[in-house]
């Protein structure tokens, strides 16, 4: 990957498209494949801005590179480029959030997943240690392939009085499930809540389930840490059609198979259940994970799955955005 702010002679992403189109202009004659390359990537608003969320990993890993004295080895990557070459310095262990590890695991047996592994062992090793990982680590369980991502779940704050966000939260939520969504239901919803009339907890397992046997072949795996309670929702990823929504208690293991497919998932987390409706009230906070989901199956009739851990940790590598209730 160049670094095309470098070579075009700016410090790091800019959105000030004069200073970059002089940059480009600057380099037609010396370096015309640059100049190219970069009025291909930054003059070009969504080219530009896929860039830009690279850009900071690129960063990382060239300090990363040269500090495990990667630069000029002979297992470096087979590029001429040294624009993220910098000097070895000391690395910092950080907190990271990185963009979701997609991982693809050939059927068991496979000769190929040995040489893939032995192909990028070293810097599958480096770039972990910054959270920043480019490689598969695949888990296996009856011949089915596994992904594990690990991200941090968020709230969303809420800046308007608790009843009024109530009132809107259970108007939104009783409309969608197509309840009765009058006032004096609303009403009655708003008491339950503000009151903390909570309803017995759930057992792990399916809410809803619109799926009912065919096709649930690929694994999916749900872990989360005890104190709290967990509502999921999977959704197909261009339909938005419900596949399943499940109740998870805190520390109790979910695994189920689902049908072949591109999924969503959003959760809401919380403490109090009122219900599949109104899940968590006033406690729930609630998120999506940014990428998509595929459950695939390859051509000798193994499976990729995933397993999600929803516990914060140093190097989670699946990242998660906030939403409103309402988006839940």
């Amino acid at each position: 990957m160049k670094d095309l702010y470098r070579r075009i002679g700016l410090v790091g992403p800019s959105d000030d498209t004069s200073a970059i189109a002089q940059g480009i202009q600057s380099l037609q004659n010396t370096d015309p494949a640059s100049a190219r390359a970069s009025e291909f990537v930054l003059l070009n608003a969504t080219r530009k801005a896929s860039y830009d969320r690279s850009y900071p990993a690129m960063v990382l890993i060239g300090k990363l590179r040269s500090n495990l004295g990667l630069t000029k080895a002979a297992n470096g990557l087979a590029c001429d480029n040294t624009d993220f070459n910098v000097k070895p310095v000391a690395v910092q262990n950080q907190w990271s959030r990185i963009k979701l590890k997609r991982l693809q695991k050939p059927a068991a047996k496979s000769s190929r997943w040995g040489e893939v592994v032995g192909g990028i062992a070293i810097l599958l090793v480096g770039t972990c240690l910054l959270g920043v990982i480019f490689g598969d680590n695949p888990s296996s369980q009856d011949g089915k392939a596994g992904t594990t991502q690990r991200l941090p779940p968020r709230g969303k704050p809420s800046h308007t009085s608790q009843e009024d966000r109530l009132r809107r939260f259970i108007l939104s939520r009783y409309q969608s499930a197509g309840l009765d969504a009058s006032s004096q239901a609303v009403e009655q919803a708003v008491h339950k809540l503000v009151n903390r009339q909570t309803e017995v907890l759930p057992s792990t397992g399916f809410i809803v389930r619109n799926y009912f046997g065919w096709g649930d072949v690929a694994p999916l795996k749900i872990v989360t840490v005890q104190g709290r309670y967990y509502f999921v929702k999977v959704v197909d990823w261009s339909s938005e059609r419900l596949l399943f929504t499940a109740f998870i208690r805190g520390g109790e293991p979910f695994e189920v198979t689902v049908p072949i497919g591109s999924y969503e998932i959003r959760y809401a987390s919380g403490t109090e259940w009122y219900g599949p409706t109104l899940d968590f009230g006033a406690t729930a906070s609630y998120a999506k994970c940014d990428e998509r989901f595929d459950f695939t199956l390859n051509r000798d009739g193994s499976t990729n799955g995933f397993t999600i851990e929803l516990i914060m940790q140093e190097y989670g590598n699946l990242e998660t955005e906030p939403i409103a209730d309402d988006e839940f």
